[in-house]
């Protein structure tokens, strides 16, 4: 049987409190680290050969917005999966790629290495 590590999560209900993190305002609530889910997505900055390879426990299009205003291209989301072990597959995909690097979560990826990618997000 696996029980898993339990941690703490807060739900805020008071916005004074939430706006200086007393989490005793809040409710406890529990979940088990095995349980929670992560997003890996690719993004493709329009116009060039540069793709982001990222993950998010929130939501993607959130994600994604908050990425184009800090960009002059416009970026779209070519693929997201839902993963339990998101960080295992995030980093896989990142050392897999590691010589196409340009900086960061960014890569230079050719079509025939982007249809592997959007494989592996897919299906591993």
């Amino acid at each position: 049987m696996n029980i898993g590590v339990l941690i703490q999560v807060y739900k805020i209900q008071d916005d004074r409190a939430k706006e200086n993190c007393y989490p005793q305002k809040g409710i406890k609530l529990y979940t088990r680290i095995s349980e929670l889910k992560g997003t890996i997505y690719l993004i493709h900055c329009q116009g060039s050969h540069y793709y982001k390879i990222g993950l998010t426990t929130g939501d993607v299009k959130a994600r994604l917005s908050g990425m184009q205003t800090n960009c002059p291209y416009p970026l779209k989301l070519i693929i997201s999966a839902d993963k339990k072990d998101y960080e295992r597959v995030e980093a896989k995909l990142h050392e897999w790629l590691r010589e196409f690097n340009v900086s960061g979560e960014w890569f230079i990826l050719s079509p025939q290495i982007l249809e592997k990618v959007v494989y592996k997000i897919k299906y591993e």
